[in-house]
């Protein structure tokens, strides 16, 4: 009787029996070769939310933010989060290229209204760059076209893109997802002028240096806006351009509605501030969008301290590049901050005759107010711990 292969023994090479100590070996072999490939499967399945937080578009379903504003050079450029891809624009600032960046870098693709607070360059000359593949539902500006060419590219863009533009209404209250507000400037007892520089029929768009038109910086709308969530109330004031006069009717108008827990400070920190508008405000934050090396001298070192005199962190674009603010979970929570590559800064002390208005930066503590500084966006890249908050740069 013939043994199969199976079963006994054959005296070909390719058939010689293995020994128990050497198949035990190959058996051992064999599972450490499983071991190491199902460990390098699991590493490299890891790796690839890492891999797409740091290369990839970034993940922002459920990001929560309420408040970006925009590292956009010197202008204005913010954005008031509605829900995932969805926020509603204020301002575009001078730079169209660098609006379109942040709003990517935010994942906005719909914008179902953009408020342009005033005609000014710095704050209207980057629209074409939030129109870039985006939907822009309606257009709402301020209630005189000054300067008129500022006016003029505004309703060029509009049209050629089919957006309708309409004025705001003075005194005027909407609503759209979680957030309400309320117009406290223009006001129907105060209508608004045209400036003398539109007499010519043109008008600088630049609003400061030799060809000043600052007129329409007290045209801009002044927002004192409200976020719905959790049940507790977020206040957040944003000011445009407004110089002493507005903000002094303000104070005798409006005073009521001027208590915020964040400020964008008025007119990029510039030294036309009355400090009783500040001190009315009172934020816990307050934001200044200002470009670097700017030549006007913002923000003034002066108006740095005085929107932290009572204790309120300071932030600044050139300084601190883009600033995400959130909306606390509770009403004695911290406000959750956070910012490109600085940590804002808690003035301690009024500046010295001759101070520059770059100071220090990043120090101190606020005496009674509230807020969390989170680690800045640049380092959030790396953690995946902070995924909400991974804003990768586009490509």
């Amino acid at each position: 009787m013939t043994n199969s292969p199976s079963n006994g023994p054959s005296n070909g090479p390719s058939s010689r029996p293995i020994s128990r100590p050497a198949k035990h070996l190959t058996e051992h072999l064999t599972r450490r070769r499983v071991i190491i490939l199902v460990c390098l499967l699991l590493v490299t399945a890891s790796a690839i939310p890492l891999i797409r937080q740091l290369t990839g578009p970034p993940a922002t379903s459920s990001s929560p933010w309420t408040l970006a504003v925009c590292d956009i050079g010197q202008g204005d450029g913010m954005f008031l989060n509605l829900s995932p891809h969805t926020a509603i624009a204020v301002d575009t600032g001078p730079d169209p290229a660098k609006e379109d960046t942040c709003a990517r870098r935010l994942d906005i693709t719909d914008v179902p209204l953009a408020i342009l607070t005033h005609f000014h360059a710095d704050h209207v000359d980057g629209l074409s760059g939030l129109l870039q593949g985006r939907r822009v539902g309606q257009i709402e500006t301020t209630t005189v076209d000054d300067p008129p060419a500022g006016a003029a590219q505004v309703n060029r863009l509009a049209a050629a893109a089919g957006i309708p533009v309409v004025r705001v209404r003075p005194d005027e209250q909407r609503a759209l997802g979680d957030l309400t507000w309320r117009v406290l400037w223009p006001q129907a007892e105060h209508p608004l002028q045209a400036s003398a520089a539109m007499g010519d029929g043109g008008g600088s768009m630049a609003e400061d240096g030799p060809a000043e038109n600052s007129g329409p910086n007290d045209d801009s709308i002044v927002m004192a806006v409200t976020v719905n969530v959790r049940g507790a109330p977020f206040h957040i004031l944003l000011t445009g351009d407004i110089e002493t006069p507005v903000q002094q009717s303000l104070l005798q108008d409006r005073r009521q509605y001027l208590k915020a827990d964040v400020l964008k400070v008025p007119h990029h920190g510039s030294a036309k501030q009355d400090p009783d508008f500040l001190a009315a405000v009172a934020p816990s934050l307050s934001v200044i969008s200002v470009g670097q090396g700017n030549p006007y001298g913002h923000p003034n070192p002066k108006t740095v301290y005085l929107a932290g005199a009572d204790g309120a962190r300071v932030y600044r674009t050139d300084l601190d590049g883009m600033v995400l603010i959130s909306a606390p979970a509770t009403p004695d929570a911290a406000i959750p901050v956070q910012a490109d590559r600085g940590d804002g800064t808690v003035p301690t002390a009024p500046p010295s005759s001759g101070a520059t208005s770059r100071g220090h930066h990043g120090g101190g503590r606020s005496r009674r107010h509230r807020y969390s500084s989170l680690p800045s966006l640049m380092s959030a890249r790396f953690s995946a711990r902070r995924a909400t908050y991974s804003f990768a740069d586009p490509a």
